[in-house]
Parts: C-alpha cells; structure tokens; sequence
C-alpha cells in the first residue's frame, strides 16, 4: 500500500508550459490529440488545486529557467527546479525533497515517454515511492515512430508503485488528513504541522525492466520541437 499524507507526499510536474501545453506551441502538431484526449490541462490543474487545499507541496521540473508557464498554472507554481535535459540528474529536484522530507511523490506532466519516464526511473532510483497520474500527462503521436504515450503506459505499469487516474489521485488526496492548509490566494506550497491517518491506494512493487539502456542525444526533442525525420 502506498500511503498519501502531506507531510511526505509531493506533487511534481514536469514541464507545465506552453511549449508542449499550448496549441501556439512549437510540439503541438504532435502532441495536442494526446492532450485533448487526456484531458491533460485540466487534470493537472485539479491536482495543482488539490494539493493547494489539502497542503501537498507541488515541485516543477522544467527545461529552462524562465519557462513560459501556461498562463492558467501560473498562480499554483513556486518551486522550481531547472536546467535538464530529460530526467533530473542535472538540477536540483531531489535535494528540494529530500530538504522537506518527501519520500513519496505524485507524477504528472509532460512528454510522458520521455520527461515523465526518464523522472519516474530516477526517482525510483533514488528510492522514492512514485504514482503517475496517468491522465495528467500526454505524447507526441508520429507518423513513423508511434504514439508515445502508449508506450509509456506500459513501462508507468511496470516500473511505478501506482498508476492512477486523476479522479484516484485527488480522491486519496483529498481523504489524506486535513493540516495546513493554503488560504485561497496562496500558492500549494505549505508545510503541515500536525499527524493524522493517511489515505491509502492499492500499489504494485516496481519490477525489474528487462530492456537494455540506450544512448540518447543531446539535445532534446521538445527544445528541437519534436522535428520529423525528412524521407
């Protein structure tokens, strides 16, 4: 069982920006199906806004300082954590958890073949219990190499402790006990003061991952704009 509470559970997004968000973005001939058919903006903002009222700290991992947050996120994000190319080896995100304790942490974001993936195999490394919200996050679908996010599906499956739907995730979060919780204008970052029982969901233990690793390149697709292969 893996347990929500407040006091060690975070919420981390990856990428929230108009990048890979907006229909002006320069990745959003690939992946703007998989966000409407996810329902992603809108599930990632009713997880930005239950841990804003049952005082889950939410973390943001994107590409670049000065990301261009979608506009509607905006008064949700304070910490964040910057400078990467896929996973966060290169910034900062797990000392800030470590700092405040959290040993468990809620997935969402984007792309989720790639950022999203490469986030949960490092947490998990690091020895993090992770849930992916499975419909708070999207994929490019290509003409040649296939729809990324189903491939990502499966590997959420076998690697991550829960793979949930938002409608699972802010039901636990919202049943985890009530501490500090942000007034109405305040962004979701918060510390809770006191204990209480923890909500519960029905996890899997990780398993081991049978593909061998494969070297990436060095520049990142969603910075490239997710280019075609020309024929």
């Amino acid at each position: 069982m893996m347990n929500f509470n407040g006091t060690d559970t975070a919420v981390v997004f990856i990428d929230p920006q108009n990048e890979v968000l907006s229909e002006k973005g320069a990745a959003w001939s690939l992946v703007g199906d998989s966000v409407r058919e996810n329902g992603t903006i809108e599930n990632m903002e009713r997880l930005f806004e239950a841990a804003k009222q049952n005082a889950f700290e939410v973390f943001i991992s994107p590409h670049y300082f000065g990301a261009d947050w979608l506009e509607r996120f905006k008064p949700y994000i304070e910490v964040v954590s910057s400078q990467r190319v896929w996973g966060p080896q290169t910034n900062d995100l797990t000392l800030q958890l470590r700092k405040r304790r959290i040993g468990k942490v809620i997935l969402g974001g984007m792309l989720a073949n790639m950022c999203v993936e490469s986030h949960l195999r490092d947490h998990i490394e690091q020895g993090f219990e992770v849930a992916v919200a499975q419909d708070a996050t999207a994929a490019p679908r290509h003409p040649e190499w296939g729809y990324g996010y189903t491939a990502a599906l499966v590997n959420f499956r076998f690697l991550a402790h829960a793979v949930l739907s938002t409608d699972e995730m802010v039901k636990a979060m919202n049943a985890a006990p009530r501490l500090a919780i942000a007034s109405e204008s305040a962004p979701c970052r918060c510390r809770p003061m006191t204990g209480g029982r923890r909500a519960s969901v029905r996890t899997r233990r990780p398993g081991r991952s049978p593909a061998r690793s494969a070297h990436s390149r060095s520049r990142s697709p969603e910075r490239a704009g997710l280019r075609t292969r020309q024929r």
